[in-house]
């Protein structure tokens, strides 16, 4: 066999064997890319989990630094001291409220600045604080009552567990809120603020009810079904 044929022979398994290996290189840098890439993400995710701990643990001391000065200006002789206890916790307060952006302990800090003007007698000092924390908690609010209440209403594929689940996930911190906003309500309305309230009476989480009666009119064939019936009912057709 000459030169010539031995090329022409062996070229195109040459061929194959050297895009067979660049194939192989380009996977491989490929997966490195991906592994590199994953764990940047992780070390990221780590990063802001950190961040979050460390905001938290600030907004903290903060909170409990502003509640030691005001145990310190109760025990104070005198008056002076007193105030000036009591400003000192007002600071520490409201950097807890600006350090931390999760609503409810935005909330607990406000409310607290508002308390520390009513020990001050500064009532339109006080009426803005606590208007601010009735605000803040209000705004957080509407997520969580509809994920309550889509606990009682959901769609006829959500099997009972799922709604318990989502109930027990969202009323905790929904009622946490509410605790917050029946004090501040009756506050507010006493000292006539502008800001519309919402009755500190309406203001409960309805308790889990398992397999409510249907919402559907009176006309329809499910109107007097529960939700177990209608589910188990669907459940039964697609069966078939």
């Amino acid at each position: 066999m000459t030169g010539a044929e031995i090329v022409a022979w062996l070229g195109p398994k040459l061929g194959a064997y050297a895009f067979s290996k660049t194939l192989d290189t380009l996977l491989k840098i490929c997966l490195e890319q991906q592994v590199s890439y994953e764990k940047i993400l992780n070390y990221h995710g780590q990063v802001m989990e950190q961040v979050r701990v460390n905001v938290e643990l600030l907004s903290a001391s903060y909170y409990r630094a502003g509640f030691d000065h005001l145990e310190d200006a109760s025990r104070a002789r005198k008056a002076a001291l007193s105030d000036e206890l009591i400003l000192e916790a007002v600071k520490k307060f409201t950097q807890a409220a600006h350090v931390n952006h999760q609503p409810l302990p935005q909330v607990r800090a406000q409310e607290a600045v508002g308390a520390c003007y009513l020990l001050l007698q500064e009532e339109p000092l006080a009426r803005h604080w606590f208007e601010k924390a009735y605000q803040t908690a209000e705004a957080a609010t509407p997520k969580l009552v509809k994920a309550v209440n889509s606990a009682f209403w959901p769609d006829m594929g959500r099997f009972e567990y799922q709604r318990k689940y989502d109930y027990e996930e969202a009323a905790p911190r929904l009622e946490a809120f509410y605790a917050h906003m029946r004090p501040l309500s009756r506050i507010l309305s006493s000292m006539s603020s502008g800001i519309k309230l919402t009755p500190a009476e309406s203001l409960k989480v309805p308790e889990f009810v398992e397999d409510p009666p249907s919402s559907t009119s009176t006309g329809s064939e499910w109107a007097n079904k529960s939700n177990s019936e209608i589910r188990d009912a669907i459940l039964d057709a697609w069966w078939r």
